[in-house]
């Protein structure tokens, strides 16, 4: 569409070049020069920005599409922790000693501890968790190496960058924040370590997806304007 607007204007300047050509031919510097210049700069500047605008939008198109796919993923994750509390159906691992009856009570804790995003906490540690659930930490632990496939600080880690960017792309008020604001709003105390650990997770830096959500931003308010 933007390209059949562009010929259009550029055809339309173009035509009314020649036509002024001709009405001026006997007095090339009267009056009807200004419209001549005017229809000469009017083309050019259609064929710039169709130039820019080509040149960019590979950049753009492959831009917002990996940000759709981070999003996307991050928002099935947010989608499943309000499905139904899990149930123990495999058969427990030679060196899981811990009874399907407790790895149950032990999940079902967890999915409200994640509900209620209490990782959020500063400071958090495996001790704290485990007497939040009313467990131990070997236990804990275990469940959490055996039905998250991480272990402690991989599965904190994973559930705070996971909180970040869905807020992120959820409120734009939050693309405002520095980063060490971004950091201490998902419970970390440095904010060497939550770039380390957004980038291990979404595979680019904060400041990297905050400049891509805006431009995205921008693009889809300039198309719609």
């Amino acid at each position: 569409m933007k390209k059949n607007l562009f010929l259009s204007c550029f055809l339309f300047s173009s035509f009314y070049f020649s036509q002024s050509l001709n009405n001026t031919k006997d007095n090339l510097f009267g009056s009807n020069s200004v419209f001549i210049y005017s229809g000469i700069f009017l083309g050019f500047a259609f064929l710039l920005g169709y130039l820019f605008w080509k040149r960019n939008k590979k950049f753009f198109d492959n831009t917002t599409s990996k940000i759709d796919n981070i999003v996307t993923e991050k928002l099935k994750k947010e989608e499943k922790k309000q499905e139904q509390l899990p149930e123990v159906t495999e058969e427990p691992d030679k060196n899981y000693y811990i009874s399907n009856e407790t790895a149950v009570l032990i999940l079902k804790k967890l999915v409200r501890f994640e509900r209620d995003h209490k990782y959020l906490k500063k400071d958090i540690t495996l001790t704290w968790v485990a007497n939040h659930l009313g467990t131990n930490t070997k236990y804990l632990s275990e469940t959490i190496k055996i039905h998250r496939g991480k272990n402690f600080n991989n599965y904190i880690n994973g559930l705070r960058i996971s909180y970040i960017t869905y807020m992120l792309y959820k409120k734009p008020e939050y693309r405002e924040f520095k980063v060490v604001s971004l950091a201490k709003e998902c419970g970390y105390s440095s904010s060497q370590v939550f770039v380390i650990a957004f980038k291990k997770e979404n595979g680019i830096p904060p400041s990297y997806f905050i400049n891509n959500l805006k431009n995205e931003s921008s693009e889809s308010e300039i198309l719609f304007q």
